[in-house]
Order: structure tokens, then sequence, then C-alpha cells
């Protein structure tokens, strides 16, 4: 499984932060685990050079020179980062469109990071037209992808409406599984069956220790916990749940 914990601002202090990843580092633990401090966390922790695999949450569309306060795909790559979190659904709360989520992975995958593409609806409807919503999120941003990039693509689907509650009313496993499926086929029916066997499908809304076993529906290749992972005890927590 994959384990990317996406600390958002949840933890002020860099030490805190450390304190999660070399917490997670020294798990023993079969999964791959990936977390995303905040851009200003993020050097100083890899300077330390921790057990797992590090991210960053955002990155600009820019590829440098006069952009003030824009964080380049390249400068996260300096900043030992292997991984950046692309189009996640508070980003695009805040007016990220779907042009700008496909701009950001193709500078991503330009820089050789490796992108968690989130995806998501606001609502169901009885009518399913949430799915040709996402449907849409996914073909726009995976538009410019050059078919050896597929295998460094994670898509993590975080249905909004089912971020903050919680674990009784989280995603269904039935509807968990269906979407899992859904979004192969998209990827399938728009650029081929070895770029849908290439990518990775992670699930993120409101996931925890308490319900994340239940959530390991078939298909599904991992989790994106956002407070779940922004401290240790829940963090480790959360991945002995899945190892039990």
């Amino acid at each position: 499984m994959i384990i990317v914990g996406n600390f958002k601002s949840y933890l002020v202090r860099k030490g805190d932060a450390e304190t999660v990843v070399k917490a997670a580092g020294k798990l023993k633990t079969k999964h791959k685990i990936i977390l995303a401090p905040s851009f200003v966390h993020l050097g100083y922790i890899s300077a330390k050079k921790h057990k797992v695999a590090l991210a960053a949450q955002n990155l600009s569309i820019f590829e440098g020179g006069a952009h003030t306060g824009e964080v380049s795909a390249d400068v996260i790559l300096d900043s030992a980062a292997e991984y950046v979190i692309v189009g996640h659904s508070e980003r695009r709360a805040g007016g990220e469109t779907n042009s700008i989520v496909a701009t950001k992975v193709c500078q991503a995958l330009g820089s050789k990071l490796k992108v968690v593409l989130c995806v998501g609806e606001a609502e169901r409807d009885s009518h399913a037209t949430y799915l040709s919503f996402i449907t849409e999120e996914i073909t726009s941003a995976l538009k410019g992808v050059k078919e050896n990039d597929f295998k460094n693509i994670i898509i993590a689907y975080e249905p909004i409406w089912a971020i903050g509650k919680s674990a009784s009313e989280a995603i269904t496993t039935d509807d968990l599984e269906e979407m899992t499926l859904f979004i192969k086929k998209i990827v399938h029916e728009n650029y081929g069956e070895k770029q849908a066997k290439a990518i990775k499908i992670l699930y993120g809304g409101s996931v925890n220790a308490e319900n994340v076993k239940s959530l390991m529906v078939p298909g599904l290749d991992g989790f994106l916990p956002g407070r779940a992972s922004a401290s240790k005890e829940t963090l480790i927590a959360l991945i002995e749940a899945i190892d039990s």
C-alpha cells in the first residue's frame, strides 16, 4: 500500500513535522510512506535523511524567474522531494482550474517529480453527473502527459463531501470500489491499457485508524490521509491498522 500523509498547515514548528517523519521512518512496514510537510519545513527535514519519501503540497505553474513567492518544480526537486501533490480540493476551492492543474502536472513531470493528482466531486447526484465531473478532472489533467510518464502518476480520489466527516459518515466500500474501477476505466479508454495498469489509485477523505481497514477495497493502492497524518500517534495507528 502507498500512504501519502499530507500535513497541510497543521504543524507550525519544523521540529513537530520532523517528529512525525522520524517516527514514520522507524516503522517496520512493507508499505510505501510519503509525507508532505510545508514548503518551509521541506528542506530542513530532507537534510535529516529520514527513511521516508517526501512530497511537496503544491507547486508553481512557472518554471522560475521573476515570480515572487512562487515555488517551482526544480526548487522542490532540489529540496530532495520526490513527489508533489497537485489539484488538492483545497487548492481548487481557492481558484485552481483544470487548466492550472494540467499545467502543474506537466511542470512536475518535466522536472522528474512524481505526481499525486487529486480529483473528487463536491456532491453526488441521483443522475450521476458527478461521474462526468470526475472524467473531466482526470482527462484534462492528463492531456499532455507522455506515455512513459503514467508510471509517475498517482491519482488520489478525495470526494469533497466526505472530507471532515466521521468514520461512519465516510464513503461506503461499495462506492469506493465502484469509483476505483471507474477511474481505471477513464484512463484505459482515453490513454490505453498500459497507462491504466501503470497508474496507482489512492483514497482520501476522513481516513483514519478506525476506518482505514474497511476501506481497503480491491483495486485500491493506498490512502491520502490529512489530519490523521499530522501526529506520530495517529499516523502510526493508521499504518498499524492497515497491517492488522
